[in-house]
């Protein structure tokens, strides 16, 4: 990419009920130093008398607006790609904020290698409700930084450690558009899915270090209070992502494996039987494998328990 195109990013703020914390996401998105953006602010069918509606309004033309029915974050989402104008796509939920410089140093990454079909991940950092950095910081990943990921590293790192964080990537928008759009029927495992899919397709990937998003932790949170949903979209996902990761998988790369240590971690054991009986097919899991992945299914009973004390510990912990 020549460093005097300056390729349009749509910035995509989906938000229902969003008063608490909108303003100061699109004001982060506002003031990018990077010059060529929009932000499309997609009302997902709010129901707070106006209040969220009042707070996009007073943006004016600074903004493109649109009120939908409310059809979950996959619809909004879609909603926006649909209408978007740039070539490439950034998502920011309601409740997180950009760093000034997101955008800029994403697009540099793509000017400095050369290469403008490629995904972009950045870091992330927490705050609290009133926007205070936490203490405990998020793990970064493992991924070689500072150059073009080929797609298997990238799936490999994404089935071993979980999924990226959706508003840290910036995405040409022909990829999604390759994909397909989020599906709709998932509230908790939209991106997750998504993501599989972009790298599944053999899309390559440039990471960087810097924490350009700030995860805002609070109770409202569909990840804090939605994860009774994972298990039932994590068998609707499993469905399509099982036979692809099996096709991809070989001893050296094994993304079957990894895929099932994390589904045994959330006590899936109709899923880990799915997997067991694909990689038979292809001897991707020793006797030792079996037993390990087991064992994990084991733990994953007793996760639930362990995760509610450590967020009862996490909450006490004391801003910077």
């Amino acid at each position: 990419m020549n460093k005097n195109e300056y390729p349009l990013v749509s910035i995509i703020i989906p938000v229902y009920n969003g008063s608490d914390y909108m303003q100061e996401a699109i004001d982060s998105a506002l003031n990018q130093t990077y010059e060529n953006c929009e932000i499309i602010v997609i009302n997902d069918g709010s129901n707070d008398d106006g209040k969220t509606e009042r707070i996009a309004l007073a943006y004016g033309d600074s903004i493109r607006y649109y009120v939908k029915k409310n059809g979950g974050v996959s619809s909004a989402l879609n909603f926006g790609i649909e209408r978007m104008k740039g070539s490439y796509f950034s998502w920011l939920s309601h409740d997180d904020v950009y760093d000034r410089n997101k955008i800029k140093k994403q697009v540099e990454a793509i000017w400095q290698y050369g290469d403008n079909h490629t995904i972009v991940l950045c870091e992330i950092r927490n705050i609290d409700k009133k926007s205070r950095p936490i203490a405990f910081t998020q793990k970064h990943r493992s991924l070689p930084s500072n150059k073009i990921c080929l797609w298997s590293v990238a799936l490999l790192d994404l089935v071993k450690n979980g999924s990226f964080y959706g508003c840290g990537l910036l995405i040409p928008k022909y990829m999604l558009e390759e994909c397909g759009c989020f599906r709709e029927n998932l509230k908790y495992c939209q991106d997750y899915l998504m993501w599989l899919r972009l790298f599944m397709n053999k899309n390559t990937l440039i990471y960087i270090k810097d924490e350009l998003v700030a995860l805002r932790i609070h109770e409202g949170q569909l990840t804090q209070t939605g994860r009774d949903l994972y298990h039932k979209e994590a068998l609707i996902v499993a469905k399509e992502v099982v036979p692809q990761l099996t096709t991809l998988s070989d001893r050296k790369n094994n993304y079957l494996f990894y895929y099932a240590k994390d589904i045994a971690r959330y006590n899936n054991p109709s899923i880990l039987k799915q997997c067991f009986y694909m990689s038979d097919r292809k001897e991707l899991f020793t006797k030792t494998d079996k037993i390990k992945l087991i064992g994990i299914l084991g733990y994953g009973k007793i996760r639930p328990v362990i995760r509610k004390l450590y967020y009862l510990i996490f909450r006490k912990f004391k801003t910077r």
